[in-house]
């Protein structure tokens, strides 16, 4: 039988990871793209060694250059590789004052935020439509809910992912191609991430997840056909709530709570 496979940017840590490995595990072959450095080897190794039933490739690639972007997506019709998952998970997530991150920081995120996501479903969609039922799954986050004081430039890159998977859900109704956006909370996916969400308190803990929790959650609603999906009850309740509060009021309270945990005294120049 032929093998089919999942192409996953950002798999060599964290959600893309652990959703390599949930997918491994449904004998569905991998194609893990990352930036080149020891933890995609160290991955591929890993899921080699685990799952030897499925081929796993290790595509290295740094998504912010539109040259390897396309490196990417030619390759992946040159190994004629029966493609049937696509993951866009890779992205950049930070917190701070707008003014305390340069210019070239920003067009980074945007690049691997929004523009990596935008180009590679669009490069991939033909070899999609080719082995259908496919499916597109894409990483947003809560942040894609909410205009976030301290998080300005990837809240809006998460809403862009947000609006982008559910408009592009409908124009490919009856394809044989579905597409999902998962909007996670917290995860727990370095020791970063850790060190701020301990921060907050109970809060932080309620709100959020261990990577393996969010990949098992986004999978199965994937492969169930949702449209979006919210992993973890307290997060999913506080995004079915968000609606009964006015945005100005969200906005202000969480301009509130990050003022406290996370505003910095200097600011750099853009």
């Amino acid at each position: 039988m032929e093998k089919s496979y999942a192409l996953i940017t950002g798999a060599s840590q964290g959600i893309g990871l652990a959703i390599a490995h949930e997918l491994a595990a449904r004998g569905v072959s991998l194609l893990l793209v990352a930036l080149p450095d020891v933890h995609l080897e160290q991955s591929c190794a890993e899921l080699k060694r685990k799952y030897p039933h499925i081929d796993v490739q290790a595509l290295p690639a740094d998504l912010t250059r539109e040259e390897d972007i396309r490196a990417v997506a030619e390759r992946c019709y040159r190994e004629q590789w029966r493609l049937r998952y696509l993951i866009n998970n890779a992205s950049m997530g930070f917190t701070g004052p707008y003014e305390s991150y340069s210019y070239e920081f920003y067009e980074k995120v945007l690049h691997l935020n929004v523009m990596a996501t935008a180009r590679l479903t669009r490069l991939l969609l033909p070899l999609l439509r080719d082995h259908t039922p496919a499916y597109i799954l894409n990483m947003a986050s809560m942040a894609a809910y909410f205009q976030m004081p301290y998080k300005v430039l990837y809240s809006s890159s998460k809403a862009f992912v947000y609006h982008f998977s559910l408009a592009l859900r409908e124009e490919l109704r009856g394809s044989g191609v579905s597409v999902t956006v998962v909007c996670p909370g917290g995860v727990l996916t370095n020791p970063d991430v850790r060190r701020t969400i301990e921060r907050l308190g109970r809060l932080g803990a309620a709100f959020s997840l261990e990577p393996q929790q969010v990949a098992r959650s986004a999978v199965r609603a994937m492969l169930q056909g949702k449209s979006e999906h919210v992993p973890g009850f307290w997060v999913a309740m506080y995004a079915r709530l968000r609606h009964l509060f006015p945005k100005g009021w969200i906005r202000r309270a969480l301009g509130w709570v990050f003022r406290r945990k996370f505003a910095e005294k200097t600011y750099k120049r853009a």
